[in-house]
């Protein structure tokens, strides 16, 4: 049996998607994790001794007093920027926060203002 050359050929297939999966979940979608710290925690009848104001100045009904938890809120939900106002102190001592209102009534807030720091979960 006689034995032919045969020239070598290269033949490659070029990969197209052609469908989307998101495997990891969307971002867009998920929560953000953030802890209610802003201001000082009073115990009894005093828990709650800050006004809150938005960026605007208009005054949040109710006064706030943090609770201290970690809380889950949408990533594509309202975060107001604004400031809490010790209603026992002058009323310039303002501290900076990010607002959240669970519920459409129940004010958080955080002093943590970098968004990016926050610990995201997806959907």
């Amino acid at each position: 049996m006689k034995r032919a050359y045969v020239r070598p050929t290269m033949v490659g297939e070029r990969f197209v998607a052609n469908e989307y999966v998101a495997a990891c979940g969307d971002i867009e979608h998920g929560n953000y994790k953030f802890e209610c710290n802003a201001g000082k925690k009073y115990s009894g009848v005093l828990n709650y001794p800050y006004k809150v104001r938005t960026k605007s100045g208009e005054v949040l009904p109710g006064k706030y007093g943090p609770c201290n938890a970690t809380h889950e809120a949408p990533t594509n939900g309202d975060f107001i920027e604004g400031y809490i106002d010790d209603v026992h102190t002058k009323p310039d001592e303002n501290i900076p926060v990010f607002i959240w209102i669970e519920g459409g009534t129940n004010v958080h807030c955080t002093t943590n203002l970098k968004r990016e720091s926050w610990e995201a979960t997806k959907s």
